[in-house]
Protein backbone atom coordinates (compact mmCIF):
# COMPACT_ATOMS: atom_id res chain seq x y z
CA UNK A 1 0.00 0.00 0.00
CA UNK A 2 1.39 3.37 -1.03
CA UNK A 3 1.50 5.99 1.68
CA UNK A 4 0.36 9.56 1.24
CA UNK A 5 1.47 12.94 2.45
CA UNK A 6 4.66 14.98 2.36
CA UNK A 7 8.08 14.28 3.87
CA UNK A 8 10.49 17.22 4.12
CA UNK A 9 14.25 16.73 4.47
CA UNK A 10 16.27 19.73 5.63
CA UNK A 11 19.94 20.28 6.43
CA UNK A 12 23.15 22.13 5.73
CA UNK A 13 24.19 19.65 3.04
CA UNK A 14 25.06 20.62 -0.53
CA UNK A 15 22.15 18.86 -2.18
CA UNK A 16 21.78 17.11 -4.58
CA UNK A 17 25.31 15.69 -4.89
CA UNK A 18 27.69 18.05 -3.21
CA UNK A 19 28.77 16.02 -0.17
CA UNK A 20 28.28 12.77 1.70
CA UNK A 21 25.31 14.09 3.69
CA UNK A 22 23.59 15.11 0.45
CA UNK A 23 24.11 11.68 -1.11
CA UNK A 24 22.73 10.04 2.04
CA UNK A 25 19.70 12.35 2.05
CA UNK A 26 18.99 11.58 -1.59
CA UNK A 27 18.83 7.86 -0.81
CA UNK A 28 16.56 8.44 2.20
CA UNK A 29 14.37 10.61 -0.04
CA UNK A 30 14.21 7.78 -2.60
CA UNK A 31 12.90 5.46 0.11
CA UNK A 32 10.11 7.90 0.95
CA UNK A 33 9.34 8.47 -2.73
CA UNK A 34 9.03 4.74 -3.35
CA UNK A 35 6.65 4.50 -0.40
CA UNK A 36 4.37 6.97 -2.17
CA UNK A 37 5.18 10.20 -0.34
CA UNK A 38 5.67 13.57 -1.95
CA UNK A 39 9.26 14.43 -1.01
CA UNK A 40 10.91 17.84 -0.70
CA UNK A 41 14.58 18.38 0.12
CA UNK A 42 15.84 21.75 1.35
CA UNK A 43 19.61 22.13 1.50
CA UNK A 44 22.34 24.69 0.93
CA UNK A 45 23.62 23.52 -2.44
CA UNK A 46 23.18 25.12 -5.83
CA UNK A 47 20.18 24.23 -7.98
CA UNK A 48 20.97 22.82 -11.41
CA UNK A 49 19.32 24.31 -14.47
CA UNK A 50 18.87 20.88 -16.06
CA UNK A 51 16.68 19.84 -13.11
CA UNK A 52 14.10 22.61 -13.61
CA UNK A 53 10.62 21.33 -14.49
CA UNK A 54 8.59 24.04 -16.22
CA UNK A 55 5.29 22.20 -15.84
CA UNK A 56 5.66 21.77 -12.08
CA UNK A 57 7.52 25.03 -11.54
CA UNK A 58 10.42 23.68 -9.51
CA UNK A 59 13.66 21.72 -9.44
CA UNK A 60 13.37 17.93 -9.40
CA UNK A 61 15.78 15.03 -9.33
CA UNK A 62 14.35 11.54 -9.76
CA UNK A 63 10.90 12.86 -8.92
CA UNK A 64 12.14 14.51 -5.71
CA UNK A 65 11.66 18.25 -5.44
CA UNK A 66 14.53 20.27 -4.00
CA UNK A 67 15.41 23.87 -3.28
CA UNK A 68 18.20 25.79 -1.61
CA UNK A 69 18.29 28.11 1.39
CA UNK A 70 21.63 29.47 0.33
CA UNK A 71 21.94 30.08 -3.43
CA UNK A 72 25.00 32.28 -2.91
CA UNK A 73 28.09 31.75 -0.77
CA UNK A 74 27.87 33.54 2.56
CA UNK A 75 31.04 35.15 3.89
CA UNK A 76 32.22 34.80 7.48
CA UNK A 77 31.54 38.54 7.91
CA UNK A 78 27.90 38.07 6.91
CA UNK A 79 27.52 35.17 9.33
CA UNK A 80 28.93 37.23 12.20
CA UNK A 81 26.88 40.27 11.23
CA UNK A 82 23.56 38.41 11.24
CA UNK A 83 23.98 35.49 13.69
CA UNK A 84 20.31 35.37 14.72
CA UNK A 85 19.16 35.47 11.12
CA UNK A 86 21.50 32.59 10.33
CA UNK A 87 20.08 30.61 13.25
CA UNK A 88 16.52 31.25 12.08
CA UNK A 89 17.30 30.28 8.50
CA UNK A 90 15.98 26.72 8.67
CA UNK A 91 12.78 27.55 10.54
CA UNK A 92 12.01 30.60 8.38
CA UNK A 93 12.50 28.50 5.25
CA UNK A 94 10.03 25.92 6.54
CA UNK A 95 7.50 28.68 7.30
CA UNK A 96 7.35 29.45 3.58
CA UNK A 97 6.57 25.83 2.70
CA UNK A 98 3.16 24.42 1.92
CA UNK A 99 2.87 22.22 5.02
CA UNK A 100 -0.49 20.67 4.15
CA UNK A 101 -0.51 16.95 5.01
CA UNK A 102 3.16 16.96 6.04
CA UNK A 103 3.85 13.63 7.76
CA UNK A 104 7.35 14.42 9.03
CA UNK A 105 10.33 16.77 8.84
CA UNK A 106 13.72 15.03 8.81
CA UNK A 107 16.72 17.13 9.84
CA UNK A 108 20.32 16.09 9.29
CA UNK A 109 21.00 16.79 12.93
CA UNK A 110 24.80 16.76 13.01
CA UNK A 111 25.75 19.11 10.21
CA UNK A 112 22.82 21.32 11.25
CA UNK A 113 23.12 20.95 15.03
CA UNK A 114 22.72 24.64 15.85
CA UNK A 115 19.38 24.74 14.00
CA UNK A 116 17.83 21.81 15.86
CA UNK A 117 16.16 23.87 18.65
CA UNK A 118 14.37 26.19 16.24
CA UNK A 119 13.30 23.42 13.87
CA UNK A 120 12.08 21.42 16.87
CA UNK A 121 10.04 24.40 18.10
CA UNK A 122 8.64 24.87 14.59
CA UNK A 123 7.50 21.25 14.45
CA UNK A 124 5.85 21.53 17.84
CA UNK A 125 3.92 24.63 16.77
CA UNK A 126 2.65 22.88 13.64
CA UNK A 127 2.16 19.44 15.26
CA UNK A 128 4.55 17.81 12.76
CA UNK A 129 6.73 14.87 13.89
CA UNK A 130 10.43 15.67 13.82
CA UNK A 131 12.97 13.01 12.85
CA UNK A 132 16.65 13.43 13.70
CA UNK A 133 19.13 11.80 11.29
CA UNK A 134 22.21 11.35 13.50
CA UNK A 135 25.34 10.35 11.59
CA UNK A 136 28.27 11.56 13.71
CA UNK A 137 29.66 12.01 17.19
CA UNK A 138 32.29 14.65 16.60
CA UNK A 139 35.61 14.63 18.41
CA UNK A 140 37.88 17.66 19.05
CA UNK A 141 40.56 16.09 16.84
CA UNK A 142 38.20 16.44 13.86
CA UNK A 143 37.87 20.18 14.37
CA UNK A 144 40.28 22.89 13.40
CA UNK A 145 41.71 24.30 16.65
CA UNK A 146 40.23 21.31 18.49
CA UNK A 147 38.39 22.21 21.69
CA UNK A 148 38.87 25.91 20.95
CA UNK A 149 36.52 25.65 17.99
CA UNK A 150 33.07 27.05 18.94
CA UNK A 151 31.42 24.61 16.51
CA UNK A 152 32.61 21.73 18.68
CA UNK A 153 30.93 23.09 21.80
CA UNK A 154 27.74 23.92 19.92
CA UNK A 155 27.60 20.33 18.71
CA UNK A 156 28.29 18.98 22.21
CA UNK A 157 25.50 21.11 23.65
CA UNK A 158 23.02 19.94 21.04
CA UNK A 159 24.15 16.30 21.19
CA UNK A 160 23.75 16.00 24.94
CA UNK A 161 20.83 18.36 25.62
CA UNK A 162 18.65 18.39 22.49
CA UNK A 163 19.31 15.14 20.63
CA UNK A 164 18.08 13.00 23.59
CA UNK A 165 14.76 14.79 23.17
CA UNK A 166 14.22 13.34 19.69
CA UNK A 167 11.29 10.93 19.73
CA UNK A 168 12.11 9.67 16.23
CA UNK A 169 15.74 8.91 15.31
CA UNK A 170 17.67 7.52 12.35
CA UNK A 171 21.20 6.40 13.26
CA UNK A 172 24.07 5.05 11.17
CA UNK A 173 25.75 2.65 13.58
CA UNK A 174 25.20 0.22 16.42
CA UNK A 175 27.29 2.52 18.60
CA UNK A 176 24.79 5.38 18.20
CA UNK A 177 21.89 2.93 18.39
CA UNK A 178 23.04 1.80 21.83
CA UNK A 179 23.66 5.38 22.96
CA UNK A 180 20.20 6.64 22.00
CA UNK A 181 18.27 3.52 22.94
CA UNK A 182 15.46 4.58 25.26
CA UNK A 183 11.98 3.32 26.18
CA UNK A 184 9.39 4.61 23.75
CA UNK A 185 11.88 6.06 21.27
CA UNK A 186 11.15 5.25 17.62
CA UNK A 187 14.52 4.40 16.04
CA UNK A 188 15.91 2.80 12.90
CA UNK A 189 19.51 2.09 11.87
CA UNK A 190 20.42 2.85 8.25
CA UNK A 191 24.16 2.91 7.62
CA UNK A 192 24.83 4.15 4.08
CA UNK A 193 21.99 3.57 1.60
CA UNK A 194 22.97 3.53 -2.08
CA UNK A 195 21.08 3.24 -5.35
CA UNK A 196 22.63 0.30 -7.14
CA UNK A 197 20.61 1.16 -10.23
CA UNK A 198 22.57 4.38 -10.78
CA UNK A 199 26.07 2.98 -10.15
CA UNK A 200 27.36 0.48 -12.70
CA UNK A 201 29.80 -2.24 -11.75
CA UNK A 202 32.38 -2.16 -14.55
CA UNK A 203 35.96 -3.41 -14.33
CA UNK A 204 38.31 -0.85 -15.90
CA UNK A 205 41.36 -1.76 -13.83
CA UNK A 206 44.75 -1.86 -15.60
CA UNK A 207 46.67 -5.13 -15.79
CA UNK A 208 50.18 -3.70 -15.50
CA UNK A 209 49.92 -2.06 -12.07
CA UNK A 210 47.93 -2.03 -8.84
CA UNK A 211 45.74 1.07 -8.49
CA UNK A 212 44.85 2.22 -4.97
CA UNK A 213 42.35 5.04 -4.57
CA UNK A 214 41.45 7.51 -1.85
CA UNK A 215 38.43 9.70 -2.58
CA UNK A 216 37.35 12.52 -0.32
CA UNK A 217 38.75 15.01 2.11
CA UNK A 218 40.64 13.30 4.95
CA UNK A 219 40.49 16.29 7.28
CA UNK A 220 41.57 14.99 10.66
CA UNK A 221 39.69 11.71 10.62
CA UNK A 222 41.47 9.49 8.07
CA UNK A 223 44.99 8.12 8.48
CA UNK A 224 46.38 9.21 5.13
CA UNK A 225 49.92 9.88 6.31
CA UNK A 226 50.26 6.24 7.39
CA UNK A 227 49.38 5.09 3.88
CA UNK A 228 52.08 7.27 2.33
CA UNK A 229 54.61 6.19 4.93
CA UNK A 230 53.73 2.58 4.13
CA UNK A 231 54.33 3.17 0.43
CA UNK A 232 57.74 4.65 1.29
CA UNK A 233 58.64 1.38 3.08
CA UNK A 234 58.17 -0.62 -0.12
CA UNK A 235 61.07 -1.35 -2.42
CA UNK A 236 61.55 0.71 -5.56
CA UNK A 237 60.49 -2.29 -7.64
CA UNK A 238 57.28 -2.68 -5.61
CA UNK A 239 56.42 1.01 -5.92
CA UNK A 240 56.87 0.84 -9.69
CA UNK A 241 53.91 -1.56 -9.74
CA UNK A 242 51.64 0.76 -7.71
CA UNK A 243 49.70 3.92 -8.40
CA UNK A 244 48.02 5.69 -5.47
CA UNK A 245 45.40 8.12 -6.74
CA UNK A 246 43.82 10.75 -4.51
CA UNK A 247 40.60 12.51 -5.45
CA UNK A 248 39.65 15.67 -3.57
CA UNK A 249 43.24 16.69 -2.85
CA UNK A 250 45.76 18.54 -4.97
CA UNK A 251 49.49 18.32 -4.30
CA UNK A 252 49.57 21.51 -2.23
CA UNK A 253 46.71 20.41 0.02
CA UNK A 254 48.27 17.00 0.44
CA UNK A 255 51.58 18.58 1.46
CA UNK A 256 49.73 20.71 4.05
CA UNK A 257 48.11 17.62 5.55
CA UNK A 258 51.44 15.80 5.71
CA UNK A 259 53.14 18.74 7.41
CA UNK A 260 56.66 17.73 8.45
CA UNK A 261 56.24 14.51 6.45
CA UNK A 262 55.71 16.37 3.16
CA UNK A 263 59.11 15.18 1.92
CA UNK A 264 57.43 11.80 1.43
CA UNK A 265 56.01 13.18 -1.81
CA UNK A 266 59.53 13.59 -3.21
CA UNK A 267 60.44 10.04 -2.19
CA UNK A 268 57.28 8.55 -3.71
CA UNK A 269 57.39 10.57 -6.92
CA UNK A 270 54.97 9.30 -9.57
CA UNK A 271 53.59 6.60 -7.27
CA UNK A 272 51.31 9.23 -5.70
CA UNK A 273 48.92 11.13 -7.94
CA UNK A 274 46.85 13.88 -6.23
CA UNK A 275 44.14 14.65 -8.81
CA UNK A 276 42.22 17.40 -6.99
CA UNK A 277 38.45 17.79 -6.88
CA UNK A 278 36.53 16.12 -9.70
CA UNK A 279 32.80 15.86 -10.56
CA UNK A 280 30.90 12.95 -9.05
CA UNK A 281 30.60 11.11 -12.37
CA UNK A 282 34.41 11.08 -12.60
CA UNK A 283 34.59 9.68 -9.05
CA UNK A 284 32.52 6.72 -10.20
CA UNK A 285 34.84 6.17 -13.19
CA UNK A 286 37.85 6.35 -10.85
CA UNK A 287 36.29 3.65 -8.67
CA UNK A 288 35.91 1.42 -11.71
CA UNK A 289 39.61 1.93 -12.48
CA UNK A 290 40.84 1.10 -8.96
CA UNK A 291 41.70 -2.33 -7.59
CA UNK A 292 41.12 -1.11 -4.01
CA UNK A 293 39.96 1.98 -2.22
CA UNK A 294 41.90 2.70 0.96
CA UNK A 295 40.36 3.82 4.24
CA UNK A 296 42.13 3.78 7.60
CA UNK A 297 40.67 5.35 10.72
CA UNK A 298 41.82 5.28 14.35
CA UNK A 299 39.87 3.15 16.80
CA UNK A 300 38.22 6.16 18.43
CA UNK A 301 34.68 7.04 19.35
CA UNK A 302 34.03 9.28 16.34
CA UNK A 303 35.09 6.52 13.92
CA UNK A 304 32.97 3.91 15.69
CA UNK A 305 29.91 6.14 16.03
CA UNK A 306 29.87 7.16 12.37
CA UNK A 307 29.85 5.00 9.28
CA UNK A 308 32.04 5.72 6.22
CA UNK A 309 29.68 6.16 3.29
CA UNK A 310 32.70 5.98 0.96
CA UNK A 311 32.98 2.28 1.81
CA UNK A 312 29.41 1.61 0.67
CA UNK A 313 29.98 3.69 -2.46
CA UNK A 314 33.15 1.76 -3.27
CA UNK A 315 31.46 -1.62 -2.83
CA UNK A 316 28.53 -0.49 -4.97
CA UNK A 317 30.94 0.27 -7.81
CA UNK A 318 32.46 -3.18 -7.36
CA UNK A 319 35.69 -1.94 -5.83
CA UNK A 320 36.93 -3.83 -2.75
CA UNK A 321 38.32 -1.92 0.20
CA UNK A 322 41.65 -2.02 2.02
CA UNK A 323 40.70 -1.00 5.56
CA UNK A 324 40.77 -1.53 9.27
CA UNK A 325 37.57 -2.41 11.11
CA UNK A 326 35.94 0.52 12.88
CA UNK A 327 32.22 1.23 13.31
CA UNK A 328 30.18 -1.75 12.01
CA UNK A 329 32.56 -2.58 9.16
CA UNK A 330 33.52 -5.96 10.57
CA UNK A 331 29.84 -6.95 10.62
CA UNK A 332 29.63 -6.30 6.88
CA UNK A 333 33.13 -7.14 5.66
CA UNK A 334 34.76 -9.36 8.26
CA UNK A 335 34.67 -12.46 6.05
CA UNK A 336 37.20 -10.96 3.60
CA UNK A 337 35.00 -11.54 0.56
CA UNK A 338 35.12 -7.87 -0.43
CA UNK A 339 37.91 -6.41 1.68
CA UNK A 340 41.59 -6.69 2.43
CA UNK A 341 41.78 -6.13 6.21
CA UNK A 342 44.51 -4.00 7.76
CA UNK A 343 44.92 -5.26 11.31
CA UNK A 344 47.67 -2.81 12.25
CA UNK A 345 47.44 0.78 11.03
CA UNK A 346 51.14 1.45 11.54
CA UNK A 347 53.11 2.12 8.33
CA UNK A 348 54.62 -1.38 8.65
CA UNK A 349 51.19 -2.97 8.99
CA UNK A 350 49.78 -1.04 6.05
CA UNK A 351 52.84 -1.91 3.92
CA UNK A 352 52.14 -5.57 4.66
CA UNK A 353 48.56 -5.21 3.41
CA UNK A 354 49.76 -3.50 0.22
CA UNK A 355 52.25 -6.32 -0.38
CA UNK A 356 49.41 -8.85 0.01
CA UNK A 357 47.47 -6.91 -2.62
CA UNK A 358 50.46 -7.03 -4.98
CA UNK A 359 50.55 -10.81 -4.65
CA UNK A 360 46.91 -11.33 -5.68
CA UNK A 361 46.33 -12.94 -9.07
CA UNK A 362 43.99 -11.37 -11.66
CA UNK A 363 41.44 -14.09 -10.86
CA UNK A 364 41.59 -13.29 -7.14
CA UNK A 365 41.22 -9.57 -7.81
CA UNK A 366 38.19 -10.25 -10.00
CA UNK A 367 36.64 -12.40 -7.28
CA UNK A 368 37.06 -9.56 -4.79
CA UNK A 369 35.30 -7.18 -7.20
CA UNK A 370 32.37 -9.55 -7.49
CA UNK A 371 32.28 -9.89 -3.73
CA UNK A 372 32.24 -6.11 -3.31
CA UNK A 373 29.16 -5.68 -5.46
CA UNK A 374 27.47 -8.62 -3.72
CA UNK A 375 28.06 -7.02 -0.32
CA UNK A 376 26.43 -3.82 -1.52
CA UNK A 377 23.44 -5.74 -2.84
CA UNK A 378 23.12 -7.52 0.50
CA UNK A 379 23.54 -4.54 2.83
CA UNK A 380 23.42 -1.11 1.20
CA UNK A 381 20.87 -0.92 -1.62
CA UNK A 382 18.30 1.62 -0.42
CA UNK A 383 15.46 -0.70 -1.50
CA UNK A 384 16.36 -2.99 1.39
CA UNK A 385 15.14 -0.30 3.77
CA UNK A 386 11.79 0.51 2.16
CA UNK A 387 9.71 -1.86 4.33
CA UNK A 388 11.63 -1.19 7.58
CA UNK A 389 11.29 2.56 6.95
CA UNK A 390 7.57 2.16 6.33
CA UNK A 391 7.25 0.61 9.79
CA UNK A 392 9.38 3.40 11.24
CA UNK A 393 7.14 6.08 9.71
CA UNK A 394 4.00 4.31 10.89
CA UNK A 395 5.25 4.73 14.45
CA UNK A 396 6.11 8.45 14.25
CA UNK A 397 5.48 10.30 17.46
Amino acid sequence: MRLQGQIIFIGGFLFPEGDGAAIRTLSLARICRDLGFTVTVIGKGSVRSEDYDKDRGGYYIEGIRYSTMNPDRVSMFQRLRHPIRRLELFASTLEMMNLKNTRAIVINACDSAMHVPMVSAFCQRHSIPLVGDICEWYDPCQMRFGRLNPAYWIFQLMFHLFFPGFKNVIVVSQYLERHFMAPGRNMIRIAAPMDLGTVHCVDRTPQDRLVLLYAGSPGRKDLLREVLEALALLTTQERQRIEFRLLGLNKQKLAEILGESADLLKVLGETVKPLGRVPRDQVLVALQEAHFTVLLRPDKRYANAGFPSKVAESLTAGTPVMLNFTSDLKEYLGDGIAALPVHDCSPTGVAGAIRRALELTPAELLELRRGARTKSEQHFDYRLFVDPFRRFLEQLR
